[in-house]
């Protein structure tokens, strides 16, 4: 699990991701968590920081503030991101990054 959890330090975010899926199914499995604890936690920290931008934030506005999320925030959302992915790619990649660490496939 140790050896995995070093696999989060990835400088490629899409990589790191992937690491967590796999980290994440061994925990389901029943594997000690324990030396992929803070390795998770720091990364977790760092793509959160990355994603949460001024511009990113202007675009979950209304989402905050309704405190729902309906089909046309949503949209909105995706087409602010579309919208910053050519000059944003460290944020762009920290959100795909991060979709990977909460999907679980398979």
């Amino acid at each position: 699990m140790a050896t995995l959890a070093s696999a989060l330090e990835f400088d490629n975010l899409t990589h790191a991701g992937q690491a967590a899926m796999v980290i994440g199914a061994l925990i389901h499995q029943g594997y000690d968590p324990t030396p992929a604890i803070e390795p998770l936690i720091a990364r977790l920290n760092y793509l959160l920081t990355m994603c949460w931008s001024d511009d990113i934030c202007c675009g979950t506005r209304a989402r905050q503030t309704a405190g729902t999320i309906d089909r046309e925030e949503e949209d909105l959302f995706e087409r602010t991101l579309c919208q910053l992915a050519p000059t944003r790619q460290i944020e762009m990649d920290a959100w795909q990054a991060l979709g990977e660490f909460f999907t679980c496939r398979g």
